[in-house]
């Protein structure tokens, strides 16, 4: 039987000179782009777009096991200054491939067998050769761990092999000696049952001198392994005054203690109104969760006007959905009738960032990212994200950052808070911690943080310990800078 010659490569390289020479008639993959391209210029359609962006897959994996094809399609990019280091275009596929990969509804695909043992041998020839590039191969395995039932390495092949950590005796362990590792591997374990680890929160809840960070996970936790010894703890936690400036614990504690709410009914609802009759800090994250527990909370009411002025969709969203929106839009109502006035706008769309920039269509970014797969972008006058990317675990601080470039072309807000940040700096009243170039990084994070009460628990798992998702965590881990911005806005 003869053998299928293999496809040809769209570019040849010099035998002496070395000089790689692109034959863009010969790239069918490209080609197939360009005319998908085309057609979704005319049409707009999801469909279409779905289309370009399952074929800019095809050819990022194609790229990523060879890298060359990368150099020779994007010598005249002029949007994407590609990496010298032909590694270093590797890493870039990667990240655009992820960016692609983690795409939500509606561009989310099946990954075939093929591609899954392509991410797999990529994921271990990066671990074997590279093992500096954590980030480009958490991405890789990033991809992989979000498939059903698909772990890198039953990817791979490779039996899984548990951690003899997660074989710490209970009965014998002195939880003083355990180090949050320790803590992660028990209440993980598959060779723990549910009563071992409820004994084992419950114990740590009791336990005096643990560092803050088990503390944390041990008052999360026992919102979801519940019981009446754990309730008390976490009950003694959010009716007393905060211990040791430990103002994210109490704000687990009600977190958890909400999550009790089929249990104990009315002894949670009336914790929770004590606390938002009798502590002012946290008044207002007890009145999200008592409304919760009854059954009332649905975001913000009463925002229709300003959103039917200054939101646009191109399709529906739910009622969770326009309440998220809504409740950023109450707390922005100062500045939002400005922004229409203006003709600024909030695209809500199921469609990408090209929708709204067609020459980008089927381009790849400055990182080397295809244009396509950017699901939210902030613009000056149209601010644009996914609906997917609006739900009840995201924070306010995704539309805050999506809106910035607005409120700042009307009130230069970031200007506003980095002029008093310096002078609070020379009169040697501001957090030094923070260096002038940071200004902008933080800046809108800590607006978010000032505003937001209401951080869903399964955050606690989830955050960057160094980023104030929330009042509570900003006055915990940096009370200083939660003071001076208190001052502030």
């Amino acid at each position: 039987m003869p053998k299928i010659p293999p496809i040809a490569k769209p570019y040849t390289i010099h035998p002496k000179t070395r000089i790689l020479k692109y034959h863009p008639k010969k790239d069918i993959l490209q080609n197939e782009l360009k005319q998908l391209a085309k057609k979704y210029k005319k049409t707009f359609s999801i469909e279409d777009k779905k289309l370009i962006i399952e074929k800019e897959r095809e050819i990022l994996y194609q790229e990523i096991e060879d890298p060359l094809l990368t150099v020779a399609r994007n010598q005249k990019n002029t949007s994407w200054k590609m990496p010298e280091n032909i590694n270093d275009v590797l890493l870039a596929n990667i990240r655009a491939l992820r960016n692609i990969e983690v795409l939500r509804k509606p561009f989310l695909t099946t990954i075939t067998q093929n591609k899954i043992s392509i991410l797999a041998t990529l994921s271990l020839a990066l671990y074997q050769h590279a093992p500096e590039n954590e980030i480009e191969r958490a991405y890789v395995e990033s991809i992989l761990n979000q498939l059903p039932d698909t772990t890198v390495n039953q990817a791979l092949g490779i039996e899984e092999d548990f951690d003899e950590d997660i074989n710490i005796d209970l009965n014998t362990v002195d939880i003083n000696d355990i180090t949050p590792d320790d803590f992660w591997a028990i209440v993980t374990s598959p060779n723990k049952s549910n009563e071992e680890i409820k004994d084992f929160i419950k114990k740590t809840l009791k336990t005096e001198g643990l560092s803050k960070e088990i503390t944390e996970y041990a008052i999360a936790i026992a919102g979801y392994e519940k019981s009446d010894e754990a309730f008390v703890s976490l009950k003694d936690i959010a009716l007393n005054p905060v211990k040791d400036n430990c103002y994210r614990q109490k704000e687990l504690a009600l977190h958890s203690i909400a999550r009790y709410i089929r249990e104990k009914e009315d002894e949670v609802k009336q914790i929770l109104e004590d606390v938002q009759k009798n502590d002012e800090f946290y008044s207002p994250l007890a009145e999200i969760l008592l409304a919760k527990c009854n059954g009332k909370y649905h975001g913000v009411k009463n925002q229709n006007e300003l959103f039917e002025q200054y939101v646009k969709t191109d399709g529906e969203i739910n009622t969770q959905q326009k309440n998220l929106i809504n409740r950023v839009l109450k707390k922005l109502e100062w500045i939002i009738p400005s922004l229409i006035k203006n003709n600024f706008e909030l695209n809500v769309s199921k469609d990408t960032y090209t929708k709204f920039e067609p020459q980008a269509i089927g381009t790849r970014g400055p990182d080397g990212s295809f244009m396509d797969a950017v699901q939210f972008t902030a613009f000056k006058n149209k601010s644009m994200l996914s609906p997917e990317l609006i739900n009840g675990k995201d924070e306010d601080s995704m539309l805050l950052r999506i809106i910035e470039p607005q409120i700042n072309a009307i009130t230069n807000l970031q200007e506003f808070f980095r002029n008093n940040y310096l002078k609070a700096l020379q009169e040697d009243s501001a957090p030094n911690i923070y260096a002038q170039q940071n200004l902008d990084t933080f800046t809108m994070e800590t607006i978010a943080a000032m505003n937001c009460y209401y951080v869903p628990l399964e955050k606690a798992f989830e955050e960057n310990p160094g980023m104030a998702t929330s009042i509570y965590k900003l006055r915990d881990v940096n009370p200083e800078l939660y003071e001076y911005s208190k001052n502030i806005i």
